[in-house]
């Protein structure tokens, strides 16, 4: 094979449409080419060492991965800059007694990952409420009850039902009744912490997974939800009413009976507050006449 004039490779190198950067094993950037300087938004002659573009918590990882570089012959990893998302792939280079280090191949991959979140959010939210939907409560239940099991991740759940909802749909139509849920998913996402997490099962129920295992905690939150409850009249011109029922995962022996143990409370709260309103109702049937 012919010798290609080292300019002829370095105009190559410039106009490939791939991002190619060159590091020695401590993240130094020896070299890279234009559409690397592009994707990275790097003036001059770049940032001068690689870590400085990771975040904090990604710094350990990848120089440790530059400095056993030769125990992989490549890794991965999805950087997000400026709205994009920027694929790099790492793969070891070494020219004996002149270089040892890593050659990494960036592309812009926003339209795939864009896509991929896309497909993800449609699947694991509920449309009306934006909310996390049945299979995503699930898949997290399932992971956080083995999680439990093996001595970790103590964990609560609140379950909520709507009260009134068929009254709502049959006398208000059912934009009233999907106004209701909206509003009840609006009051339960302000009242859970950042650690916390709403899910809409679907019709009139929800449930909350509370990363706490003290009755303090869900107590807390749900003294928050009948505040938001009592002030939702003005907003929605109807008062949000809510049955709850709570568990948490130190009550029961085995974890995945939590769920069944704050939807047996949540449907008692619930045949309460049937009760009560049956009782009023009778109250002020014998109730005389204004007029009497």
């Amino acid at each position: 094979m012919k010798d290609i004039p080292a300019e002829v490779v370095e105009r190559i190198l410039e106009e490939v449409q791939v991002g190619l950067t060159l590091l020695d094993r401590e993240g130094n950037l020896v070299w890279s080419n234009a559409v690397a300087r592009r994707l990275f938004g790097w003036q001059g002659e770049g940032p001068g060492n690689i870590l400085a573009c990771h975040k904090p918590e990604a710094k350990e990882a990848v120089g440790k991965k530059l400095v056993d570089a030769g125990q992989a012959k490549e890794w991965h990893r999805i950087m997000r800059i400026d709205n994009r998302f920027i694929e790099n792939v790492y793969s070891f280079v070494v020219i004996p007694e002149k270089f040892s280090g890593v050659m990494m191949f960036s592309r812009d991959v926003s339209e795939r990952e864009n896509m991929i979140n896309d497909v993800w959010e449609k699947a694991s939210h509920d449309p009306l409420t934006k909310l996390f939907n049945r299979q995503e409560f699930d898949r997290v239940y399932q992971n956080i009850v083995h999680s439990s099991k093996h001595g970790s991740k103590p964990f609560g759940l609140i379950m909520v039902d709507v009260n009134e909802l068929k009254f709502v749909n049959d006398t208000y139509g059912h934009p009233a009744g999907d106004q209701l849920l909206i509003q009840t998913g609006r009051i339960l996402q302000a009242c859970v912490r950042e650690q916390d997490s709403v899910f809409r099962l679907g019709g009139d129920e929800f449930v909350l997974i509370v990363a706490s295992d003290k009755d303090s905690t869900l107590q807390a939150i749900c003294s928050r939800i009948r505040r938001q409850c009592e002030s939702s009249r003005e907003e929605l011109g109807m008062k949000v009413s809510l049955s709850v029922g709570t568990c948490l995962s130190s009550e029961v022996t085995r974890a995945e009976e939590v769920l069944s143990v704050a939807d047996k409370r949540m449907y008692e709260d619930k045949a309460k507050y049937y009760l009560a309103k049956k009782g009023q109702r009778q109250s002020n049937s014998q109730l005389p006449p204004l007029n009497a």
